[in-house]
């Protein structure tokens, strides 16, 4: 997969990492920054046929949540993804469920696994 990953890598995406700023009197708001724009292979995770999704209920209304699979080129920068960032595709907001690195050991990919709420 590696030899080819290049030519997967169709989607630009945006990786940003949050931070509280504090306004003028002391109220604190969460900012986010991007932190990298590299190209992406995504895909939606669909184990046995169905979307990996939560129906849920929140404030009385419904919605699902669904699971994507963002593959990027691993860089030192790319390294510190974690949790606490979000990924941007095609004008949706995901929220990163973890990371990972492929393989372990002087890895060349990073999966990044992100949820997004679907109305």
């Amino acid at each position: 997969m590696t030899c080819c990953l290049s030519k997967s890598l169709n989607a630009k995406i945006a990786i940003s990492a949050p931070s509280d700023v504090v306004d003028a009197v002391g109220g604190v708001t969460q900012q986010w920054s991007v932190m990298a724009q590299p190209w992406a292979k995504v895909e939606h995770i669909e184990p046995r046929g169905e979307a990996i999704g939560l129906e849920s209920f929140s404030a009385e209304q419904q919605f699902a949540e669904a699971t994507t699979k963002f593959t990027i080129r691993h860089s030192a920068t790319n390294d510190a993804i974690n949790a606490t960032y979000r990924v941007t595709w095609d004008g949706e907001e995901y929220d990163i469920l973890g990371s990972f690195n492929s393989p372990a050991v002087r890895p060349r990919e990073i999966h990044i696994y992100g949820k997004t709420r679907t109305d």
